[in-house]
């Protein structure tokens, strides 16, 4: 089992990033992004789960959140897409939430000065949920 966790900093203050290839409750390979002050977790604090297990993947994955949550808005951008879920959640067809999941997150991600189009790309196809 593949795990990492760093110190992130972002404008709404430092988190720490944890990366598993499986999680505790579900077994699914997830990142997590915990403010280092509990008082501040429902300001920023928030979980992605991803698609992928692969640790090579997963290791780009937590990079490239690392570098998101660094920029000015990072951690709004996350906090964008995980409104976005929760919205189309009632959403009965699940082959069109993951549709949009992806091209809603290519958007998001797609202002972001620190990830290249690979790394975008990366995110964006193995994004499976923020909440």
């Amino acid at each position: 089992m593949m795990r990492l966790r760093e110190l992130g900093h972002t404008g709404l203050g430092e988190c720490y990033v944890h990366t598993k290839s499986k999680g505790r409750l579900y077994g699914e390979p997830l990142t997590k992004v915990v403010p280092t002050h509990f008082s501040e977790f429902e300001d920023f604090g928030f979980k992605i789960q991803w698609l992928t297990n692969d640790p090579a993947e997963l290791r780009r994955l937590h990079c490239a959140v690392l570098k998101v949550l660094q920029e000015p808005g990072g951690a709004e951008t996350f906090l964008e897409i995980k409104a976005i879920i929760r919205a189309q959640r009632k959403q009965p067809d699940k082959a069109r939430l993951a549709r949009l999941i992806k091209a809603k997150s290519a958007q998001v991600f797609a202002e972001s000065k620190s990830l290249g189009t690979e790394d975008i790309d990366l995110v964006a196809s193995n994004l499976k949920s923020v909440s």
